[in-house]
């Protein structure tokens, strides 16, 4: 799940800058001198990525990062520009002290959606691009939709306007002004967010008890991976890590439960694909989703990285655990994801 945190600079202004930079040629320009000079990594941050927008489309439609064609584009932009890696080729590196590559660039995917393996690996082969793909062990076992799609799901099918839930922050007003589900769906998942997670749960099940709609879950099937499509995906050469067994915001739970979430979801993992898993990725991964703590806990658990969604590049390994990745949306341009592989101080 992505987290909601605005962007450096707004979406349409990034697209005028990046399409300016395109089009007078300065990213050509730019591209070369900084593969020469900057030998940063660039990981890229992705959810699903869908052949078009189902008209009955009734999850989150904030995890969906592109369509097929557009993913396609971008994939064949880093085959020809970057040198895409995975994090074990980066291990290698660090152990022998040699520097990144120009313009190396790692793609990973959260959760576990089903077009992870439907649409975008098929892509990543044609192409000859590695990825790393991170798996919520918990509901691929318990063929449940996740918990943020479980809320969407509520929303998109309850009569409007939505309940108030004054004991979680959202008053009849606030929903009130917000003319569409999308919004609405928006301000319960901020809501989530900010929760500990036992309330985010009640929240969700409050939520179905007053509407009356009760979560698709039959639905899970077409919309997770299996464990099938998992080891299919190993076996193909494709990276997988750990995103936790039930994707709670791991500061807002106590230590054990960290505990228990970082090593049971490598455990099953390494148990199913029969490898080690060594890469991890917070859930949200926002600036409060991630503290020093945290990282020690999954230092000892055994991961040699773990990935953040905190915007920026990776100038060097400084610290393994709070790696830096970008975020990729369907409001991401082609000029804007090409200049955010040479500016990624710049577009977030």
């Amino acid at each position: 799940m992505i987290p909601l945190m605005p962007l450096l600079f707004s979406a349409g202004k990034q697209h005028l800058a990046a399409s300016l930079l395109s089009g007078t040629g300065l990213l050509n320009v730019a591209r070369f001198v900084r593969r020469r000079a900057s030998r940063g990594l660039t990981i890229f941050a992705y959810h699903r990525v869908l052949t078009h927008l189902p008209s009955a489309f009734s999850f989150d439609p904030e995890v969906v990062s592109a369509f097929a064609d557009d993913f396609e584009r971008q994939a064949r932009h880093i085959q020809r520009h970057c040198t895409p890696m995975t994090f074990a080729e980066v291990r290698e590196l660090e152990d022998a002290g040699r520097p990144f590559p120009p313009h190396a660039v790692i793609l990973t995917f959260d959760d576990g959606y089903k077009d992870n393996a439907t649409v975008v690996a098929p892509i990543l082969k044609r192409c000859g691009i590695p990825a790393t793909f991170f798996i919520t062990t918990g509901y691929l076992t318990d063929r449940r939709l996740f918990w943020w799609d479980e809320a969407a799901n509520i929303i998109w099918k309850c009569a409007l306007p939505l309940p108030p839930l004054p004991e979680f922050g959202l008053d009849a007003r606030a929903l009130a002004s917000m003319a569409d589900r999308p919004s609405i769906i928006r301000a319960v998942l901020r809501r989530c967010h900010q929760l500990p997670d036992d309330q985010r749960v009640d929240l969700i099940r409050r939520l179905a008890a007053l509407t009356g709609v009760h979560p698709d879950h039959g639905a899970a099937d077409a919309e997770l991976l299996t464990w099938e499509d998992v080891a299919a995906m190993a076996e193909d050469g494709f990276e997988i890590g750990s995103h936790t067994v039930t994707h709670p915001v791991l500061t807002r739970v106590d230590a054990a439960r960290q505990d228990a979430e970082l090593t049971d979801s490598k455990r099953i993992l390494e148990q199913r694909l029969n490898r080690r898993i060594e890469v991890f990725a917070y859930p949200v991964g926002a600036m409060h989703c991630v503290s020093e703590a945290l990282a020690a806990r999954v230092k000892a658990a055994g991961y040699r990285y773990a990935v953040t969604y905190i915007g920026g590049t990776n100038q060097a390994i400084g610290n393994p655990y709070a790696l830096r990745r970008q975020h990729v949306g369907l409001d991401t341009t082609g000029p804007t994801f090409q200049a955010s592989l040479v500016f990624p101080e710049l577009f977030q």
